[in-house]
């Protein structure tokens, strides 16, 4: 009897070791389109999620035994139809996976719903409950409506007067759903023509086209073309005039720089005059530290090639954070925390010494 549960408890543990040899999908999300968005009833729409499985989707093409499964209904329907994705692209260690919406099953006025599953067949597993790029849980809901009456001319605006005129030298563009997602297209340039540091374009939206526009800007330096910071932007089409011209909007410019600073030494920081401050934890047991002084240059070896320069000067001071730890908070200024910066404060990157 001792030797049958001896070679049973054997088979169990053979078992366990099969199961839990090759781990189980890691993570599944970055759906798009986000819950929310508005879409027209007369055109697919292109559904894409990710997916990571660690010894998997690293290498590229299609993870071995990993699928995808896009499920939609209409509002008032009860059941979902399901339909296999296809296999788009690697991301980093992620695989992409695709399929359409097809148009036939969207009626305008009428909301449609969707959800992804992931399924690994080799540990028999389904991924339920992957999130969209803005952290919204399934199911997905899209707003179908109508396009625009008629052809509307819409001005896009931005603000590049905070950035340092080296980080675009190549020009600012506009991109979005109305002209694809890809770099620096042409298409979107746009110009400053009075050089008062607003760059502006015109864009004409045909007649039908969808009301609700995401949208955001790029820059290029020369020789690369850049992402501003932040999410999308988004805009609705008003078609109850010919032209229309768009709130103006800042460029977003992303500060960085060391997660901590622990002792004396030199750091390399990134400012933008028309961002947050930089907060940057002091690693001390002190409770009210002091910083005798803090010494900056524009510019620093240490940063990389995207390091260009700031100019004006840096405004800081030392606070107690919400977490309780005490930081060092920086910002651009021409003097003391003159804001918004006069001219000629341009983002960028320094090395402070405090």
């Amino acid at each position: 009897m001792k030797s049958i549960k001896y070679l049973l408890l054997c088979m169990m543990l053979v078992a366990l070791g099969a199961s839990t040899a090759q781990a189980a999908i890691g993570w599944a999300g970055q759906i798009w389109p986000t819950s929310g968005q508005v879409r027209l009833p007369n055109q697919n729409i292109g559904v894409y999620v990710q997916v990571w499985k660690g010894g998997v989707t690293d290498a590229p093409g299609p993870g071995a035994g990993i699928s995808a499964a896009l499920f939609y209904k209409r509002a008032s329907d009860g059941v979902y139809t399901s339909t296999p994705m296809a296999f788009n692209v690697q991301i980093g260690a992620n695989d992409e996976w695709w399929a359409d919406i097809p148009s036939f099953a969207l009626n305008g006025g009428e909301d449609e719903l969707f959800y992804i599953e992931v399924y690994d067949a080799e540990d028999n597993t389904t991924y339920a409950a992957a999130q969209d790029q803005a952290g919204n849980n399934p199911p997905f809901v899209l707003h179908i409506q109508p396009g625009t009456s008629r052809d509307v001319a819409v001005t896009f605006r931005v603000d590049m007067n905070c950035i340092n005129p080296a980080l675009f030298a190549g020009g600012v563009y506009v991109t979005g759903d109305f002209l694809g997602w890809s770099m620096c297209n042409p298409n979107g340039a746009l110009n400053d023509a009075d050089n008062d540091g607003i760059w502006e374009g015109v864009f004409v939206f045909p007649g039908g086209s969808n009301t609700n526009v995401q949208y955001k800007f790029q820059r290029n330096d020369g020789t690369n073309c850049n992402w501003e910071c932040g999410g999308n932007r988004f805009a609705v089409i008003d078609d109850s005039n010919p032209t229309q011209t768009l709130d103006l909007q800042t460029y977003c410019c992303e500060t960085w720089g060391p997660s901590e600073i622990s002792g004396a030494g030199s750091y390399c920081v990134s400012l933008c005059c028309c961002s947050n401050e930089l907060w940057i934890r002091l690693n001390t047991t002190i409770s009210h530290p002091v910083l005798a002084g803090l010494d900056w240059v524009p510019g620093c070896v240490d940063c990389g090639g995207e390091c260009t320069p700031g100019s004006g000067d840096i405004a800081w001071e030392v606070r107690q954070g919400g977490d309780m730890n005490w930081y060092l908070v920086l910002c651009l200024a021409s003097s003391g925390r003159e804001i918004p910066p006069a001219e000629d404060v341009y983002a960028g990157c320094f090395c402070i010494t405090p």
